[in-house]
């Protein structure tokens, strides 16, 4: 196979030509291929973060409606005790009361 032609002066081998095509197309696949892979790759990691992101935030908010309506429970049961207080001032024999809502809520750090 030692054909060759002459284009512009210089002569090419069949069997270069050949060569230098299937060096180019497959340079191209190559690159097709990896700039696709990189594409998904990232559009699959931004959704996987993304969904880890919006997990946490619906954990983080159902804990804070939990300790909010617990707050709010324990604060609506020591309100309907009158006798807490005596002139602006907690009474000694309250404070086990407290300290018990305090051992139990411990997102309390303390009670007025």
């Amino acid at each position: 196979m030692s054909t060759e032609y002459a284009q512009n002066g210089i002569r090419f081998s069949i069997r270069l030509t050949v060569v230098g095509v299937f060096v180019i197309a497959t340079l191209i696949t190559s690159a097709i291929a990896i700039s696709l892979q990189y594409h998904f790759s990232r559009k699959l990691a931004l959704e996987n973060a993304l969904e880890h992101y919006q997990q946490a935030a619906y954990d983080t908010r159902d804990f804070l409606n939990n300790l909010d309506e617990s707050a709010s429970q324990a604060a609506l049961i020591l309100a309907k005790q009158p006798n807490l207080a005596e002139n602006n001032w907690v009474k000694p024999e309250v404070l086990p009361l407290f300290s018990e809502v305090m051992l139990h809520h411990r997102s309390f750090y303390a009670i007025y």
